[in-house]
C-alpha cells in the first residue's frame, strides 16, 4: 500500500504528515520549547480569566454608551440588552440622583431587556473596564480627577455594602472598586 504524501519519483521524500510529526516530536523533546509553551498556555489561561471578569464591565459600558447616544439624539427611551444585576444597581443610583426618570426590567432570568426613560441630564457616563481599587480616604481625590466639575456628577463604586455612589461611600466610610461615573 502506498502512503499519502509519498512520491514514487523520490523515495527519500517524507510525507507531509510524517515531516510535521517528526518536527513536533523534536520540539517536544527540547526543554526550552516545553518551558516556553507551558508559559504561553499559562498566560493564555490568565488572559481568558481576565476577559471573563471584564465581560460584565463591557456589558455595562455598552449599556451606558447606548444611553448617552440616545440622549444625544434626543430620544425619550433607550433599550438595553443584555442586562446584569450590576447594571440594575447602577441605574438605581442614576434614578435616585435624578439622571434617569424610570426604568423597567423585562425577563431578568433569561437574556433580559431594560427600557430606560431618559430625562435629558446625562452628558457622559462610562464604565471602567479595568479594576480600580479605592480606599475610603482616596474617593474624594478620585472624584475630583475624573469628573469635570465639583457641582455635579457621581462616581459609582462597588463596596462590601453594595453598589454605592461616592457620597454614600464617604458617609459609610467604605472603599471598593470603581465601576464607572456619570455626569
Amino acid at each position: 500500500m502506498k502512503k499519502k504524501g509519498t512520491s514514487d519519483s523520490n523515495p527519500y521524500q517524507l510525507s507531509l504528515y510524517r515531516r510535521t510529526d517528526n518536527i513536533c516530536s523534536i520540539l517536544r523533546s527540547d526543554p526550552i520549547f516545553v518551558a516556553a509553551s507551558s508559559c504561553y498556555s499559562h498566560r493564555e489561561e490568565r488572559r481568558r480569566g481576565k476577559r471573563r471578569r471584564e465581560m460584565g464591565r463591557r456589558i455595562l459600558n455598552d449599556a451606558l454608551r447606548t444611553m448617552v447616544n440616545a440622549e444625544r439624539r434626543g430620544k425619550a427611551t433607550a433599550n438595553l440588552q443584555p442586562i446584569s444585576s450590576v447594571m440594575v444597581s447602577f441605574l438605581n443610583i442614576m434614578k435616585h440622583r435624578g439622571y434617569v426618570k424610570d426604568f423597567q426590567v423585562f425577563d431578568p432570568h433569561r437574556v433580559g431587556k431594560i427600557t430606560v426613560e431618559l430625562q435629558g441630564r446625562i452628558k457622559d457616563c462610562k464604565a471602567l473596564t479595568y479594576r480600580q481599587d479605592l480606599k475610603s480616604k482616596d474617593i474624594e481625590d478620585y472624584r475630583k480627577k475624573m469628573l469635570p466639575t465639583q457641582q455635579w456628577g457621581y462616581v459609582v463604586i462597588t463596596t462590601p455594602n453594595g453598589v454605592l455612589d461616592h457620597e454614600e461611600a464617604i458617609k459609610q466610610k467604605v472603599g471598593g472598586q470603581v465601576l464607572g461615573f456619570f455626569h
